[in-house]
């Protein structure tokens, strides 16, 4: 299966909120977020660093990107969200291609920080192999779940080239 990463469109948007998988809609929830909604603000927040990784059928497997407050802003958000077609040998495949954007994210930012729920055991593994430092899970949002801080500085991405 062929796996290709392109700029982001609303076009993407709108498939990926039809097929956005379970696990994701769970989490977002969890923050108290409509998935639509964070799917829409993300992409908006992200211009410039936003990306879809598509299949051979140009489906959306799943769109990531890094959104901040403003353009000045020093930190940003890293984020991705995914549709079900996100299996284990895609998961794989992309893996391989995310560690050149943490690079372009961590050479725009001085830090990239966001929150992983603590059930996403896949993307928490996923996180700390691309060098992002896990945190202790502690309750977070309306519902107070486990959620884990996750972070990477500048210097730290550097390091890892």
């Amino acid at each position: 299966m062929t796996l290709s990463i392109v700029d982001s469109t609303e076009d993407h948007v709108l498939e990926l909120i039809d097929t956005l998988r379970e696990a994701d809609v769970q989490e977002l929830t969890a923050l108290g977020m409509d998935p639509g909604h964070a799917l829409v603000h993300s992409f908006h927040t992200s211009a410039g660093m936003r990306f879809t990784a598509l299949n051979e059928e140009d489906q959306v497997i799943c769109m990531f990107g890094v959104g901040s407050e403003t353009f000045l802003s020093t930190w940003g958000v890293p984020w991705l969200l995914a549709s079900e077609l996100l299996d284990g040998g895609t998961a794989m495949r992309l893996c391989r291609r995310c560690r050149g954007f943490i690079q372009i994210m961590a050479g725009r930012f001085d830090l990239l920080i966001n929150f992983v729920d603590a059930r996403q055991e896949t993307a928490i593994r996923w996180l700390e192999w691309l060098g992002f430092e896990i945190g202790e899970a502690e309750p977070y949002g309306p519902e107070g779940l486990p959620f884990h801080r996750f972070e990477m500085r500048r210097e730290i991405c550097a390091e890892q080239q």
